[in-house]
């Protein structure tokens, strides 16, 4: 995610760089290409400053593990686990110019019961103004094996790439300034005709058999989401999980 590699997509080189540059750049091509109006328009992450591992005792009733495909995996309600990533905020000391992207090994995140899983990732905000409102990602590193396709950092990936496109989205609207990215109602494929109303681009290929590719980067192998907006049709439902 802070490495650089090379991205050429259907023949076309969108350039060495960061994932999450590398999907702005391709989502605005007509901008960015060679003879576009923005050819050098970046959105890069700053160097990653790695803090020491944080053990999270989640309490009797509120997890599960079970062996999936002969792989530990954790199930975590979520309504525990994301008010304590909120409150680890204050803990490691996070400011509005930061993005603190917190990391775990094989959970999947449920909703009310352990059968309703799994959340693997999401970015989330404060409702203050932009200037102020604290931004942050969850994601978790999955093991080969667990799921067919889905693997490594492809949570992580998917929620960056969301995040710079639509980092305020724990604020609908901030003033008289939204602070959800709203676009126009699109169908998100193969999604039973669920409809996306904000630029959250990952969600549009995650139901997708080819909406993830590996990186072959200088640290080995990464499985990302690839990211692109889809239209047409009607929305018969809204996403509500971003």
């Amino acid at each position: 995610m802070f490495a650089s590699t090379s991205y050429v997509r259907g023949g076309i080189n969108i350039g060495t760089t960061q994932y999450g540059d590398a999907v702005q750049r391709a989502q605005f091509w007509n901008f960015t290409t060679p003879s576009g109006v923005s050819p050098d328009y970046h959105v890069l992450l700053g160097g990653p400053v790695v803090r020491a591992t944080i053990n999270i005792d989640v309490p009797v009733g509120k997890g599960h593990i079970s062996l999936t495909r002969g792989f530990p995996f954790g199930r975590v309600d979520d309504s525990f686990w994301e008010p304590m990533i909120v409150s680890l905020l204050g803990t490691i000391g996070a400011t509005a110019d930061q993005i603190p992207i917190f990391v775990a090994k094989d959970i999947g995140l449920y909703s009310g019961t352990a059968s309703n899983c799994c959340v693997l990732g999401y970015h989330n905000s404060t409702s203050a103004a932009p200037v102020a409102a604290q931004t942050w990602v969850y994601a978790s590193w999955v093991s080969s094996g667990i799921f067919t396709g889905f693997e490594d950092i492809v949570g992580l990936s998917h929620e960056v790439s969301e995040w710079i496109n639509d980092p305020f989205v724990g604020a609908p609207t901030i003033g008289q300034v939204p602070g959800v990215n709203w676009v126009a109602p699109f169908i998100l494929p193969g999604q039973g005709g669920a409809c996306g109303v904000n630029f959250e681009t990952g969600d549009s290929v995650e139901a997708l058999s080819n909406g993830t590719f590996t990186i072959v980067g200088n640290n080995g192998l990464g499985t990302t989401s690839r990211t692109r907006r889809s239209s047409g049709g009607s929305c018969i439902q809204a996403r509500r999980r971003q």
